[in-house]
């Protein structure tokens, strides 16, 4: 579904709210509610962040808020939808991958069960020919105790819009505020199988007191050759070890900051 087709539908799934006045916990039209909608749609569309925004604000009242690696300070999915398009093609040098061969973006969403936290990996349209060892997402949290990520989903998409199921936890509880995700990318007809994934969880708080400062932000490593061997995540770190040297690239959100 192309952009401008997902603007259109969110327009007219939401009207009947808009009319009669922004609720949290509405219903819409076919019975979903608010949380459930803008988290589906956040899910099935990684990387569209101006369309997530508008559902945002339509639902909420409220941006839907995203952190890029080349900006200082956490901007809106319209912002940083506008600034990616921007941004130069990047070079490849020798035995490296190019840094744009993919983006990776965390963003956030209030919903009324928490705070929605998502990881979004886009690759190039024009990068394909990946084998098949799995690539690593983490999306890395430095919370309170009183906190805790929940819900954990992965979606991944090819290049010709496909949901394709590659994607899955690598051990919730191996690092518990900074889940690790495997993604099995490869191509196939020339196309990349995931060329765009989400990892998402319901970020929730029982027993806090006021208000606390949470930071995030969201790892990839593309793995081209190895195996991997062992896999570890926490805040600010992630290690990776392959059975052999593997081509790789490893790119990262850096980290968004706010308080809840």
């Amino acid at each position: 579904m192309n952009k401008t087709l997902s603007r259109f539908l969110i327009g007219i799934s939401l009207l009947a709210l808009l009319v009669s006045g922004n609720s949290a916990v509405a219903l819409l039209p076919n019975g979903q509610s608010s949380d459930q909608k803008i988290i589906e749609f956040i899910q099935n569309h990684p990387g569209e962040f101006e369309a997530i925004d508008q559902m945002s604000l339509a639902l909420f009242g409220e941006n839907y808020w995203v952190k890029l690696p080349d900006l200082p300070t956490e901007v809106t999915g319209t912002q940083a939808e506008a600034h990616i398009k921007s941004l130069s093609p990047g070079r490849a040098t020798r035995a490296t991958l190019p840094l744009d061969t993919f983006t990776v973006t965390v963003g956030r969403a209030s919903v009324s069960g928490g705070i929605y936290v998502t990881g979004s990996v886009v690759f190039k349209s024009t990068y394909a020919g990946q084998a098949d060892p799995d690539d690593i997402g983490s999306l890395q949290f430095a919370i309170p105790p009183c906190m805790a990520p929940t819900n954990h989903t992965i979606r991944t998409y090819s290049g010709s819009g496909a949901s394709t199921g590659l994607g899955y936890l690598s051990n919730p509880n191996l690092a518990k505020d900074s889940p690790i995700w495997r993604i099995s990318d490869r191509t196939s007809g020339f196309v990349n199988q995931a060329q765009r994934s989400s990892a998402s969880v319901l970020l929730t708080k029982s027993g806090c007191s006021g208000t606390s400062t949470v930071q995030t932000a969201y790892v990839y490593e593309h793995n081209q050759s190895g195996l991997i061997r062992s896999i570890s995540s926490s805040f600010g770190l992630l290690s990776v070890t392959y059975d052999v040297p593997t081509l790789k690239l490893r790119r990262s959100s850096t980290v968004m900051t706010f308080s809840w």
